[in-house]
């Protein structure tokens, strides 16, 4: 079976590559297998991350690491860990004005409903604490909300006891 060629690198805005070797243009010199982890390749990633890049098109660029190699240097790196959480945040921020920007300037409606939605469903995932669906669980009068708490007493299940809770409405 043959193998698949790997792609062909992509250009993306903002990344400027003079040597093609993101290590070299840094001043990290590669022996053997190390893992290339620096402050300021982190730190490119997350410009590039904040930009509106996506994590796995920066890995196919030359001289970057391995998109399970970035995972790696999270889990190990608190400040790394750091950085990429708030290049994520800058990322959603940025999503939020390119939903306006293309609300504003869309000749095709469909295709910018679609962009549009495309960014709020990511954003969605990005930040659900912000832009998430909200959960909200109610009652009324009539249908009080029940929880059913059971517990486990001597190896044996006793009866569940039965918590009202009350629901203030606002008429």
């Amino acid at each position: 079976m043959a193998k698949a060629a790997k792609p062909t690198p992509k250009k993306i805005p903002g990344a400027t590559k003079s040597s093609g070797d993101a290590y070299k243009d840094i001043g990290v010199k590669r022996t053997g297998r190390p893992s290339g982890y620096s402050e300021e390749l982190t730190d490119r990633i997350c410009e590039l991350i904040a930009v509106g890049n996506a994590l796995i098109t920066l890995c196919e660029l030359d001289g970057m690491p391995d998109e399970s190699t970035v995972y790696r240097w999270l889990e190990k790196h608190p400040s790394f860990r750091q950085k990429y959480a708030r290049a994520r945040e800058r990322q959603a921020e940025r999503g939020l004005e390119e939903m306006r920007v293309i609300a504003d300037t869309a000749t095709d409606h469909a295709k910018a409903r679609n962009q549009i939605d495309v960014r709020k469903w990511h954003l969605s995932k990005l930040l659900p604490h912000k832009y998430g669906d909200k959960l909200e669980l109610s009652g009324s009068k009539e249908n009080p909300l029940a929880i059913m708490l059971q517990s486990v007493q001597g190896g044996a299940l006793e009866p569940a006891t039965k918590v009202e809770i009350s629901v203030r409405t606002g008429d």
